[in-house]
Protein backbone atom coordinates (compact mmCIF):
# COMPACT_ATOMS: atom_id res chain seq x y z
CA UNK A 1 0.00 0.00 0.00
CA UNK A 2 1.01 2.98 -1.19
CA UNK A 3 -0.38 6.91 -0.04
CA UNK A 4 1.00 10.05 -0.38
CA UNK A 5 -1.54 12.19 1.25
CA UNK A 6 1.44 15.42 1.25
CA UNK A 7 -0.64 18.37 -0.69
CA UNK A 8 -1.01 18.92 -4.56
CA UNK A 9 2.15 18.41 -5.36
CA UNK A 10 2.79 15.15 -3.94
CA UNK A 11 4.12 12.44 -6.46
CA UNK A 12 4.75 8.93 -6.10
CA UNK A 13 7.81 7.98 -7.84
CA UNK A 14 8.93 4.49 -8.76
CA UNK A 15 12.39 4.50 -10.47
CA UNK A 16 14.74 2.07 -12.49
CA UNK A 17 18.08 3.75 -12.48
CA UNK A 18 20.50 1.16 -15.23
CA UNK A 19 17.59 -1.64 -16.20
CA UNK A 20 18.04 -2.08 -19.37
CA UNK A 21 15.56 -4.91 -20.34
CA UNK A 22 11.93 -4.53 -20.96
CA UNK A 23 10.76 -5.43 -17.60
CA UNK A 24 12.97 -3.22 -15.84
CA UNK A 25 9.90 -1.89 -14.05
CA UNK A 26 6.94 -4.83 -13.41
CA UNK A 27 3.74 -4.50 -12.30
CA UNK A 28 2.03 -7.89 -12.02
CA UNK A 29 -1.27 -9.33 -10.48
CA UNK A 30 -1.54 -13.13 -10.89
CA UNK A 31 -5.21 -13.45 -10.67
CA UNK A 32 -6.53 -10.10 -11.35
CA UNK A 33 -6.19 -6.98 -13.11
CA UNK A 34 -4.54 -3.64 -13.36
CA UNK A 35 -6.19 -0.35 -13.07
CA UNK A 36 -4.71 2.93 -13.66
CA UNK A 37 -7.18 5.49 -13.07
CA UNK A 38 -6.78 9.67 -12.32
CA UNK A 39 -9.48 12.43 -11.43
CA UNK A 40 -7.25 14.49 -13.13
CA UNK A 41 -9.92 16.75 -15.66
CA UNK A 42 -7.30 17.29 -18.19
CA UNK A 43 -6.56 16.09 -22.00
CA UNK A 44 -3.21 14.31 -20.26
CA UNK A 45 -4.44 13.05 -17.47
CA UNK A 46 -2.63 9.55 -18.48
CA UNK A 47 0.47 9.32 -19.99
CA UNK A 48 2.26 6.50 -21.60
CA UNK A 49 5.48 7.94 -22.71
CA UNK A 50 8.19 5.57 -24.67
CA UNK A 51 10.74 8.85 -24.98
CA UNK A 52 13.53 7.26 -26.50
CA UNK A 53 13.71 8.17 -30.32
CA UNK A 54 13.27 4.73 -31.05
CA UNK A 55 11.29 3.68 -28.81
CA UNK A 56 7.99 1.81 -29.15
CA UNK A 57 4.98 1.10 -27.28
CA UNK A 58 3.80 -2.97 -27.51
CA UNK A 59 -0.18 -3.43 -26.34
CA UNK A 60 -0.71 -7.45 -26.33
CA UNK A 61 -4.37 -8.57 -25.39
CA UNK A 62 -6.32 -12.56 -25.98
CA UNK A 63 -9.72 -13.16 -26.83
CA UNK A 64 -10.85 -11.04 -24.94
CA UNK A 65 -9.95 -8.04 -26.84
CA UNK A 66 -8.49 -4.31 -27.11
CA UNK A 67 -11.42 -1.27 -26.41
CA UNK A 68 -10.75 1.76 -26.18
CA UNK A 69 -13.13 4.31 -25.31
CA UNK A 70 -14.12 8.30 -25.62
CA UNK A 71 -17.39 9.73 -24.07
CA UNK A 72 -17.85 11.80 -26.52
CA UNK A 73 -14.24 12.75 -27.01
CA UNK A 74 -12.04 12.18 -30.39
CA UNK A 75 -9.68 9.42 -30.67
CA UNK A 76 -6.38 10.38 -32.59
CA UNK A 77 -4.44 8.00 -33.92
CA UNK A 78 -1.08 10.31 -35.20
CA UNK A 79 2.19 8.63 -36.14
CA UNK A 80 4.17 11.33 -38.32
CA UNK A 81 5.51 9.88 -41.72
CA UNK A 82 5.47 6.61 -40.36
CA UNK A 83 2.56 4.14 -41.75
CA UNK A 84 -1.02 3.57 -39.51
CA UNK A 85 -2.04 0.07 -40.19
CA UNK A 86 -5.43 -1.49 -39.53
CA UNK A 87 -5.93 -5.11 -39.68
CA UNK A 88 -3.21 -6.05 -41.92
CA UNK A 89 -1.91 -9.00 -39.91
CA UNK A 90 -2.09 -12.29 -42.11
CA UNK A 91 -5.56 -13.48 -40.06
CA UNK A 92 -8.56 -13.83 -41.60
CA UNK A 93 -10.75 -11.18 -40.01
CA UNK A 94 -13.76 -8.64 -40.33
CA UNK A 95 -12.26 -4.32 -40.44
CA UNK A 96 -15.13 -2.25 -39.60
CA UNK A 97 -14.67 1.89 -40.21
CA UNK A 98 -17.11 4.04 -39.05
CA UNK A 99 -20.97 3.69 -38.12
CA UNK A 100 -25.06 3.68 -39.12
CA UNK A 101 -26.20 5.24 -36.92
CA UNK A 102 -27.91 8.82 -37.53
CA UNK A 103 -25.70 11.32 -38.37
CA UNK A 104 -22.89 9.68 -38.66
CA UNK A 105 -20.16 9.90 -41.11
CA UNK A 106 -16.79 8.20 -42.40
CA UNK A 107 -14.20 10.43 -44.27
CA UNK A 108 -11.28 9.17 -46.27
CA UNK A 109 -9.03 11.14 -47.57
CA UNK A 110 -5.10 11.63 -48.51
CA UNK A 111 -3.45 14.22 -50.43
CA UNK A 112 -1.19 14.44 -53.70
CA UNK A 113 -0.86 10.44 -52.41
CA UNK A 114 -3.65 7.53 -54.11
CA UNK A 115 -6.49 6.21 -52.46
CA UNK A 116 -6.74 2.40 -53.30
CA UNK A 117 -8.89 -0.38 -52.76
CA UNK A 118 -8.57 -4.05 -53.03
CA UNK A 119 -10.50 -7.14 -52.85
CA UNK A 120 -9.96 -10.75 -53.70
CA UNK A 121 -14.06 -11.15 -53.51
CA UNK A 122 -17.03 -8.26 -54.49
CA UNK A 123 -16.42 -4.76 -53.70
CA UNK A 124 -19.94 -3.20 -52.93
CA UNK A 125 -20.63 0.30 -52.50
CA UNK A 126 -24.27 1.27 -51.51
CA UNK A 127 -26.28 4.70 -50.69
CA UNK A 128 -29.35 5.88 -49.88
CA UNK A 129 -28.53 9.23 -50.93
CA UNK A 130 -26.26 10.66 -53.36
CA UNK A 131 -23.25 8.56 -54.98
CA UNK A 132 -20.96 10.17 -57.22
CA UNK A 133 -17.56 9.25 -58.86
CA UNK A 134 -15.60 12.20 -60.00
CA UNK A 135 -12.12 13.40 -60.87
CA UNK A 136 -11.16 17.36 -61.32
CA UNK A 137 -7.96 16.25 -62.67
CA UNK A 138 -7.91 12.93 -64.76
CA UNK A 139 -9.82 10.17 -66.33
CA UNK A 140 -12.35 8.44 -65.00
CA UNK A 141 -12.17 4.63 -66.05
CA UNK A 142 -14.25 2.17 -65.41
CA UNK A 143 -13.26 -0.97 -66.88
CA UNK A 144 -10.52 0.27 -68.11
CA UNK A 145 -8.14 -3.18 -66.72
CA UNK A 146 -7.76 -5.83 -69.44
CA UNK A 147 -10.23 -8.40 -67.97
CA UNK A 148 -12.84 -10.28 -69.66
CA UNK A 149 -15.44 -9.15 -67.36
CA UNK A 150 -18.98 -7.91 -68.51
CA UNK A 151 -19.79 -4.42 -67.60
CA UNK A 152 -23.47 -3.48 -66.27
CA UNK A 153 -25.10 -0.26 -66.05
CA UNK A 154 -28.78 0.47 -64.68
CA UNK A 155 -29.25 -3.57 -65.69
CA UNK A 156 -31.52 -3.41 -62.12
CA UNK A 157 -35.44 -4.12 -62.71
CA UNK A 158 -36.59 -0.73 -60.68
CA UNK A 159 -38.02 1.80 -63.41
CA UNK A 160 -35.15 4.52 -64.29
CA UNK A 161 -33.66 7.00 -66.81
CA UNK A 162 -30.14 6.28 -67.25
CA UNK A 163 -28.69 9.42 -69.05
CA UNK A 164 -25.05 9.46 -70.59
CA UNK A 165 -23.07 11.88 -71.74
CA UNK A 166 -24.25 16.48 -71.55
CA UNK A 167 -24.88 19.05 -73.86
CA UNK A 168 -22.32 21.34 -73.30
CA UNK A 169 -20.02 22.82 -75.69
CA UNK A 170 -17.77 19.87 -77.90
CA UNK A 171 -18.97 17.18 -75.29
CA UNK A 172 -18.66 13.97 -77.74
CA UNK A 173 -19.88 9.96 -76.95
CA UNK A 174 -18.80 7.46 -78.26
CA UNK A 175 -20.10 4.10 -78.48
CA UNK A 176 -17.47 1.67 -79.58
CA UNK A 177 -17.45 -2.29 -79.80
CA UNK A 178 -14.97 -5.05 -81.54
CA UNK A 179 -16.54 -7.88 -83.50
CA UNK A 180 -19.26 -8.63 -81.23
CA UNK A 181 -23.00 -6.53 -82.11
CA UNK A 182 -24.08 -2.89 -80.68
CA UNK A 183 -27.87 -2.80 -80.19
CA UNK A 184 -29.47 0.26 -79.42
CA UNK A 185 -33.27 -0.46 -77.81
CA UNK A 186 -33.28 -3.85 -79.52
CA UNK A 187 -35.48 -5.64 -76.60
CA UNK A 188 -38.71 -6.85 -76.54
CA UNK A 189 -40.34 -4.16 -75.04
CA UNK A 190 -42.47 -1.53 -76.86
CA UNK A 191 -40.52 1.93 -76.46
CA UNK A 192 -39.56 4.53 -78.79
CA UNK A 193 -36.06 4.61 -80.16
CA UNK A 194 -34.64 8.44 -81.51
CA UNK A 195 -31.50 8.72 -83.02
CA UNK A 196 -30.53 12.37 -83.84
CA UNK A 197 -31.78 15.72 -83.43
CA UNK A 198 -33.72 18.00 -85.77
CA UNK A 199 -31.97 21.49 -84.39
CA UNK A 200 -30.65 23.50 -86.29
CA UNK A 201 -27.33 22.09 -88.45
CA UNK A 202 -27.25 18.71 -86.89
CA UNK A 203 -26.52 16.00 -88.37
CA UNK A 204 -26.82 11.90 -88.85
CA UNK A 205 -24.75 9.45 -90.68
CA UNK A 206 -25.38 5.77 -90.72
CA UNK A 207 -22.65 3.93 -92.89
CA UNK A 208 -21.26 0.35 -93.24
CA UNK A 209 -18.73 -1.62 -95.49
CA UNK A 210 -19.48 -4.86 -97.15
CA UNK A 211 -22.26 -5.65 -94.75
CA UNK A 212 -24.82 -3.49 -95.89
CA UNK A 213 -27.41 -1.36 -94.09
CA UNK A 214 -30.96 -3.04 -93.48
CA UNK A 215 -34.22 -0.86 -92.48
CA UNK A 216 -36.78 -3.11 -91.04
CA UNK A 217 -40.62 -1.98 -90.11
CA UNK A 218 -43.44 -3.83 -88.76
CA UNK A 219 -45.08 -0.64 -89.50
CA UNK A 220 -45.18 2.79 -91.76
CA UNK A 221 -41.91 3.09 -92.92
CA UNK A 222 -41.67 7.31 -93.46
CA UNK A 223 -38.71 9.14 -94.67
CA UNK A 224 -39.17 12.96 -95.15
CA UNK A 225 -36.80 15.81 -95.95
CA UNK A 226 -37.16 19.62 -96.39
CA UNK A 227 -34.39 19.45 -98.67
CA UNK A 228 -33.45 16.86 -101.06
CA UNK A 229 -33.89 12.87 -101.00
CA UNK A 230 -30.86 11.06 -102.91
CA UNK A 231 -30.81 7.11 -103.75
CA UNK A 232 -28.09 6.01 -105.12
CA UNK A 233 -26.05 2.83 -106.06
CA UNK A 234 -22.94 2.51 -107.49
CA UNK A 235 -22.13 -0.99 -107.91
CA UNK A 236 -25.89 -2.20 -107.65
CA UNK A 237 -29.56 -2.44 -109.16
CA UNK A 238 -31.96 0.34 -107.02
CA UNK A 239 -34.67 -1.87 -106.48
CA UNK A 240 -38.27 -0.84 -105.27
CA UNK A 241 -41.26 -3.34 -104.98
CA UNK A 242 -38.80 -5.73 -106.52
CA UNK A 243 -40.14 -8.42 -104.00
CA UNK A 244 -42.97 -11.21 -105.13
CA UNK A 245 -46.02 -9.03 -102.81
CA UNK A 246 -48.49 -7.04 -104.54
CA UNK A 247 -48.50 -3.41 -103.56
CA UNK A 248 -49.15 -0.49 -105.17
CA UNK A 249 -46.28 2.04 -105.87
CA UNK A 250 -46.96 5.80 -105.54
CA UNK A 251 -44.34 8.43 -107.11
Amino acid sequence: YLHANGGVSETIDLHSDQGTGINSINLNSDVGGITLAAGLAAANSIVIDASNAAGGIDIDAGTGGIVVTATDGAISLVSGTGAINVGTDAAAHTVTLGSTNTTAATVVQSGSGDVAVTSTDAVTVDAAGVLELNSSAGVIGIGNDADAQAINVGTGAAVRTITVGNVTGATAVVLDCGTGDLSLGASATAHTVTVGSTNTTSNVIVQSGTGGVQVTSGGVYAMDATDAVTIESSAGTIGIGVDAVAQNINI
